[in-house]
């Protein structure tokens, strides 16, 4: 099969579109992706078994979302209202608007319908269904649609023929999304909470290997999951301080760490010029801590308030996207990650004006050490982003350097 050819066709969908169908549709003999995805006004007739009808939501030059058009109407209203509770009030709002419209059968207004007719080998519908042993006339796929330009692992939604979410899909076509999707998974393996625990950690359902792509199933959110808000770190902190107490925790200089040990690991697998500066920041790293123990533990990678939610039927806290995780970490970096994510995510904030905020936060909030050793942590991770081929993350490598040095 061949995944992420280039497209020689006019320029017919929009970027995080085409990219999303090239993972999840991809290329094969039957021909390019024009023969495999077509836009269209109206529902053509006469369309082959087995064909898969999408509505992109909010328009198709904007994706968020692909509605599955072959689902009943109240299907349709169940997959917006799911898990409504983790956005924000505008997009819950307009997600119950788009329910109300699917709940008497109407799409989207503005929503083209996406078309996928179906190609000669088992569909992800079908080899998801032969995962958990359903029949694949009893699944319903949405699609999460991802703004950017970097590497893409698409997140699937499968539900039933009620509506009722039976398991989240991940799918990875690329050496980078892989090695992140395959840790993801080891990870949530090693994570399994006993029952009782404060803390929920959708646990990995199946892996498999379909057509050249890593697939790997976790299990659903509870539907009763409500949104974490961004001034509730220390509401939060006690659970995180559950998660590390389950595991080992040591005190280890920055020399033995294996968490020093996976930046050298990084940079040695950069490009010459990528490689040098980011060496240098390491080596200075632990010569500027030399002697000096830090406690080691459990990290998440990406503590942040969207990647978590409050729920009483999980007990507590549900935890999700472990990708960047750690079992051996300096304690701490995470705390950092929640002020430096939001600024640089949600308020728009330049590398440099991130960096600045994080550096002056209390030494209660962050641990002045630690916010060092994270802006390089960020270092090592955009490198080897940007050694992937994303400009963005090569660009933000280099800023975060030069703030360090």
């Amino acid at each position: 099969m061949t995944r992420r050819g280039p497209h020689t066709g006019p320029a017919r969908y929009p970027a995080p579109l085409e990219r999303l169908a090239r993972v999840l549709w991809p290329e094969g003999p039957e021909g390019p992706l024009d023969h495999r995805v077509r836009w269209v006004e109206d529902l053509p007739g006469g369309l082959p078994a087995g064909t898969e009808r999408y509505a992109a939501i909010p328009s198709p030059t904007h994706p968020a979302f692909l509605l599955p058009l072959d689902a009943p109407p109240r299907v349709r209203a169940r997959l917006l209202r799911h898990y409504n509770h983790l956005r924000t009030d505008r997009r819950r709002v307009q997600r119950l608007a788009l329910a109300g419209l699917a709940a008497v059968g109407l799409p989207p207004a503005r929503g083209r319908l996406l078309v996928v007719p179906p190609g000669p080998r088992a569909s992800l519908r079908e080899v998801v269904a032969d995962a958990i042993g359903v029949p694949a006339g009893d699944l319903v796929l949405s699609v999460a649609v991802r703004p950017g330009t970097g590497p893409l692992t698409p997140t699937v939604t499968v539900v039933d023929t009620t509506g009722t979410p039976r398991v989240f899909v991940k799918v990875a076509d690329t050496p980078e999304t892989r090695a992140e999707l395959q840790a993801e998974h080891d990870v949530l393996v090693a994570m399994r909470q006993p029952a009782g625990s404060p803390v929920l950690v959708p646990g990995p359902v199946f892996r498999l290997e379909w057509d050249g792509a890593l697939v790997v199933g976790i299990e659903p959110l509870p539907l009763d999951v409500r949104r974490v808000e961004v001034d509730e770190l220390d509401a939060v902190q006690p659970f995180l301080d559950a998660l590390v107490a389950s595991r080992p925790v040591s005190a280890l200089g920055l020399e033995e760490s294996p968490w020093t040990a996976r930046l050298r690991s990084v940079a040695a697998s950069l490009p010459p010029e990528a490689a040098a500066p980011l060496s240098a920041a390491v080596d200075a790293a632990v010569a500027r801590h030399a002697g000096t123990t830090f406690p080691h533990g459990l990290r998440h990678g990406d503590w942040s308030c969207w990647n978590m939610a409050r729920s009483a039927e999980a007990g507590g806290l549900a935890v999700w996207d472990w990708e960047f995780s750690e079992p051996s970490a300096p304690l701490g970096l995470d705390r950092c990650n929640w002020h430096f994510a939001f600024d640089t995510g949600v308020r728009g904030l330049s590398t440099a004006e991130s960096a600045a905020r994080l550096r002056a936060l209390p030494a209660e909030v962050a641990d002045p050490r630690l916010r060092e050793l994270y802006l390089l942590d960020m270092a090592a991770r955009r490198s080897a982003l940007g050694a992937g081929g994303e400009e963005a993350s090569a660009r933000w490598a280099r800023e975060l350097l030069a703030e360090l040095a």
